[in-house]
């Protein structure tokens, strides 16, 4: 019964212990965190929480690792470790918290695509996404960014394209033409080539005139008028 008792005792008296060394260990981390250097504070999060088992512990390295991911750019990686938090944590508050938190990195990578069309009863859809259709006018949300196809489609089977590219936090525009109007091109207008050609057909005939009027001139052209039958 006495060696129970000082076993024990041993126990309780460790546990106080053990837990100021994490406690030291996780504000050393917090610090590397304020300093700005998330991937040093990463790998100190992750190894604490490799190690912590009581629950609170965990979720609150948790919630560390993922604002290092944040911070280091790393979004898509961060939501999958918010997700888990919100999926872990019973506390409404703290809930509510990671519900704000993952709506706000959700928006950092992804858009929207609002869709028109010049043609009626057209269904459009995301080429690649299934479940991403419906009649035009349409808006789709939740995109994640980066270019796509936007298929419009009649109900006789014809099919027009259109590119779009989504950008973070925006809403890009697009739109499905089936009549395209033909643009037809503009007649070149002749009016220059009027002007240059009678300015040369002018300078000609005053250089010929300036030649021939020379007093330097070593050919001397003389004009004689007669009628026919004066003519020598």
């Amino acid at each position: 019964m006495t060696r129970l008792i000082l076993v024990t005792v041993f126990v309780v008296l460790a546990l106080p212990v053990a837990a100021q060394v994490d406690q030291g260990a996780i504000d050393e981390a917090e610090e590397t965190f304020k300093t700005g250097d998330y991937g040093t504070a990463l790998r100190l999060f992750r190894q604490l929480r490799a190690k912590g088992k009581e629950p609170g512990l965990r979720l609150r390295l948790q919630w560390n690792i993922g604002r290092s991911l944040e911070k280091m750019g790393e979004t898509a990686e961060a939501i999958m470790v918010f997700e888990d938090y919100l999926a872990t944590v019973n506390d409404p508050v703290r809930s509510a918290r990671a519900e704000a938190k993952l709506q706000e990195l959700k928006r950092r990578q992804t858009g929207a695509i609002a869709i028109k069309c010049d043609h009626s009863k057209v269904t459009v859809s995301l080429e690649g996404m299934p479940d991403k259709n419906g009649p035009c006018p349409q808006l789709f949300e939740s995109i994640v960014v980066g270019p796509y196809v936007v298929i419009g489609k009649l109900p006789d089977g014809s099919l027009s394209r259109a590119m779009v590219t989504v950008e973070a936090d925006a809403t890009a525009q697009a739109r499905v033409f089936f009549n395209r109007p033909v643009v037809k091109p503009a007649a070149a207008s002749l009016w220059p080539w009027y002007v240059g050609g009678s300015v040369i057909l002018v300078t000609a005939g005053v250089l010929t005139y300036l030649a021939l009027s020379s007093p330097d001139s070593k050919t001397t052209q003389t004009t004689r008028f007669c009628f026919e039958t004066d003519c020598p």
